[in-house]
Order: C-alpha cells, then sequence, then structure tokens
C-alpha cells in the first residue's frame, strides 16, 4: 500500500531521529536527571513530595525545549548543508509536502519523549506519593505541545536564516513569550491607552508561551477547568500549524541552494 509522501517522509524522519545517537543522549540525560531530582527533594523530608515535583516541572520541562531546539536545529543544518532536500524533490514530492513532513517527524518525536516523561513521572509519583497525581503529568503535556511549538518556530525562521539564527530567533521568542502575561497585566494598571493597545498587539500576535505554564495551578492543587488544561494544547497546535503554513508558502518561492 502507497502512503501519503507527507506521511513517509514523517514516518522516515521519526524513525532516524528516534535511531540518532543524540536522542540516546537525551534519554540518558532524562533519566539521569530525574535521578538527581528524587536525590536533591530527599533534604527537606517536609517538602519533599513538592520540591520533588517542582524540579521535575522546572527541569523537564527545560529538556522537552531543549530536545525541540536541537533537534530542529539538526534537521535544518542537514538540509542546508548536505542538501537533503533535493533526493526527495528530485522525485516529484512537493516542497510544501517535504517541509511538512519533516515537521511532523520532528514533532512526533518530541512527542515521543514526552511520553517517556509522563510515564516515567506517572511511576515514580504513584511510588513516592502513593496516589494518582494527574496536574504535574498534565503540565507536562502541555509543556510537551509548546515545545513543539518552539520547534515550529525555528521552522519558520529556518526557511529564509540560516539552522542557528533560527534557534535563537525562538529562543528570544520563547523568553519574550514567557513574559506576556506580566506585561499585559502591568500595562493594564501602569501604561497609557497608547501602551496598552500596542501591549494587547503584542500579547495576541506573538506566541504566548506564558499559557503552557501552568506549573503553579499544578504544584499547588488550584482549582483549573478542563478547558484551562486543554486550550493551552489547542493553542499550540494551532499556532504551529499557522507558522508551518507560512514556512511553506516561503519554502516555495526560496531559491534552494546549499549552506543558506
Amino acid at each position: 500500500m502507497k502512503h501519503h509522501p507527507i506521511a513517509a517522509i514523517a514516518s522516515a524522519t521519526l524513525i532516524s531521529l528516534l535511531r540518532n545517537r543524540l536522542t540516546t543522549f537525551l534519554l540518558s540525560l532524562m533519566v539521569l536527571f530525574t535521578l538527581l531530582c528524587l536525590v536533591i527533594s530527599t533534604v527537606d523530608a517536609g517538602i519533599r513530595f513538592r520540591l520533588f515535583e517542582n524540579l521535575m516541572l522546572s527541569g523537564q520541562a527545560l529538556l522537552l525545549y531543549g530536545f525541540a531546539w536541537l533537534y530542529s536545529f539538526e534537521i535544518l543544518r542537514r538540509e542546508q548543508s548536505e542538501l537533503l532536500f533535493m533526493l526527495p524533490l528530485s522525485s516529484g514530492i512537493s516542497r510544501s509536502h517535504y517541509l511538512v513532513g519533516r515537521f511532523i517527524g520532528m514533532a512526533s518525536t518530541i512527542l515521543v519523549l514526552g511520553g517517556c516523561f509522563v510515564l516515567l513521572d506517572t511511576l515514580l509519583i504513584l511510588w513516592l506519593e502513593k496516589a494518582f497525581v494527574w496536574q504535574p503529568l498534565m503540565q507536562i503535556v502541555i509543556t510537551t505541545f509548546g515545545a513543539i511549538l518552539a520547534a515550529a518556530i525555528v521552522f519558520c525562521f529556518g526557511v529564509i536564516t540560516p539552522a542557528f539564527s533560527a534557534v535563537i530567533y525562538s529562543l528570544l521568542f520563547w523568553l519574550i513569550g514567557h513574559g506576556l502575561d506580566e506585561l499585559y497585566l502591568f500595562a493594564e494598571q501602569k501604561m497609557s491607552v497608547a501602551a496598552q493597545i500596542t501591549t494587547k498587539v503584542f500579547y495576541y500576535l506573538l506566541p504566548n508561551f506564558s499559557l503552557t505554564d501552568l506549573s503553579s495551578t499544578a504544584l499547588n492543587r488550584l482549582p483549573a477547568s478542563s478547558w484551562d488544561w486543554i486550550f493551552p494544547i489547542i493553542y499550540s497546535l494551532g499556532y504551529s500549524a499557522l507558522l508551518l503554513m507560512i514556512a511553506s508558502l516561503l519554502y516555495q518561492r526560496k531559491a534552494l541552494v546549499g549552506n543558506d
């Protein structure tokens, strides 16, 4: 049975990344970091569980975003330096299908790694707390989709800039995006009307990574609706799809030369 070009490219990318030594290193780093969280959390028995969850969420979030940036950089670097895109394009596959397939394959790899985090954390929480606590696990799921959004930014900029520059742009948007909520509240209380309007424009146009950070709600078991947990996932997927559409349009018009 013949597969759709996007599915074929996505599966080939997924298999290639999972077999990559970088993935083995990242999985080893994941296990070592989780063990380190366990050791550090024993310092204060009174807040052991809360400390473990705090370290787990913060550290694993950084690792997941690190995965996204490393995988994106590796894919774009090889595309730009080794002209890998010439192979499928010479067989008649469209540029947009190729780009979307590569991104879906990379996003699937991030989902696999995020799933490994969730599985490992579930076992540890059941062992430590003797109960199923879903809020921290849901935060890891949301962070995984936030990492996919960060990778989509890399892909979008990678069409028109070198791979390393695309990662830097994504990192800057990630830093800015985590402060948008605070900036919005500050503008509402302290700034002029013109500044408030400008802030609102940035708030709704820029990728708002603060929406993907519900760690305070998860750690403190604060009340939250199902929509509060689901919306960040929908937002990340929707924004990623928009960026991928823009990247595809740019890629269609791009002169394909090596070492861009």
